[in-house]
């Protein structure tokens, strides 16, 4: 009995050391570090000095303060998340200065306090482009429905449609389809001449976009208007091919210059009808405000040059703008004025006022 009493008592003690010695590393496991509690001390520290001396404060800036695992402190992730911070942070400047204070209170972190101080930061500055997707750039692909009135002033009469539509289904970013449907009323200036409603004449088009470079964006549109008119003075009462080229290159933060060279060229269609054989020149200056009290705005001032080469080469020079507003992410509202400026008068005064809907 006693040499079994005795072999108990061993394995009772050494029983009771192998739980002391379980519980001491545990412990150590589970403590805070000094050095992370420093560290988080600093942080807190600075957070009272910036709160102090700044006007606006952020508590997110300085809420990820130590993290440990393991007992080790992570810089990188620290580092990545003052980053997010500041660039979606509407005071930058003061939350730059921020970021140094708690770049210098950790020891030997001088390459860190190097890349925090620096303002540039790639998501920031490409920003801003976006209010510019306005739908007005011709390179610009959304899918999108366009309701608009329009009114032009001609010679013989005043034509304006209630509603003409527009229907664009963009493919990809580089190719999109379009269908205008225009329901017009034609009001004769003539003594004696009737007022005719119905529908116009029917245009399709396709879209390819090609970016050329960095700082040129290319575009290919082929359209070709359908003789629908219900009556004669509502279309051309011709097939038209009108082929289009455009180049978009950017000239600062939201503006851009457009060119567009245009061919009008009747194929087919009544015999009785005059053809088309002309070229239109359009230059377009896009300027979008990003900032300020404009700041969702935009106006595109453009000229358009038009010679007939059915009718002795005469030439028209009109000139307009469209102006705009967007609402928000997906509805635009507009208005182009346009004028007779010099040459052959084609119609006096235009005027088109609308809205798009961009499914984005």
């Amino acid at each position: 009995m006693s040499t079994t009493t005795g072999k108990f008592l061993t394995i009772f003690v050494q029983s009771i050391f192998a739980v002391v010695i379980l519980a001491n590393v545990t412990s150590a496991q589970t403590a805070t570090p000094a050095q992370p509690a420093t560290v988080s001390s600093a942080i807190q520290s600075v957070e009272t000095q910036s709160a102090e001396t700044q006007t606006t404060s952020n508590p997110e800036v300085v809420k990820p303060a130590a993290t440990a695992h393991a007992g080790l402190f992570s810089l990188e992730k620290l580092h990545d998340r003052f980053r997010l911070d500041s660039s979606t942070a509407k005071t930058q400047p003061a939350k730059a200065s921020l970021i140094r204070k708690t770049s210098h209170s950790l020891s030997g972190t001088t390459e860190l306090a190097s890349e925090s101080t620096e303002p540039q930061d790639p998501a920031p500055a490409a920003a801003p482009a976006k209010p510019a997707s306005n739908g007005s750039n011709p390179v610009d692909l959304i899918t999108r429905v366009e309701v608009k009135y329009q009114f032009q002033n001609f010679a013989s009469g005043y034509l304006h449609g209630i509603p003409v539509l527009r229907g664009d289904y963009a493919f990809t970013h580089t190719v999109s389809i379009r269908m205008d449907l225009p329901i017009l009323t034609f009001d004769a200036k003539t003594p004696g001449a009737r007022s005719e409603s119905g529908i116009g004449d029917i245009v399709t088009s396709m879209t390819f976009v090609k970016v050329l470079s960095k700082k040129f964006v290319g575009a290919f549109v082929p359209r070709i208007d359908f003789p629908t008119a219900t009556h004669a003075s509502l279309g051309s009462g011709k097939y038209v091919f009108k082929p289009l080229i455009a180049g978009v290159t950017p000239l600062g933060k939201g503006l851009g210059f457009v060119g567009i060279l245009e061919y009008h060229g009747s194929f087919a269609g009544n015999k009785n009808r005059a053809d088309i054989n002309e070229v239109s020149i359009k230059p377009i200056l896009l300027k979008s405000f990003l900032a300020g009290p404009l700041k969702g705005y935009y106006v595109n001032p453009k000229a358009e040059i038009i010679v007939d080469f059915e009718q002795d080469n005469n030439t028209t020079l009109q000139a307009g703008a469209e102006f705009g507003k967007a609402l928000n992410k997906n509805v635009v509202v507009f208005a182009v004025p346009t004028l007779h400026v010099a040459g052959t008068k084609k119609e006096s005064f235009k005027l088109e006022v609308g809205f798009r809907y961009l499914f984005r």
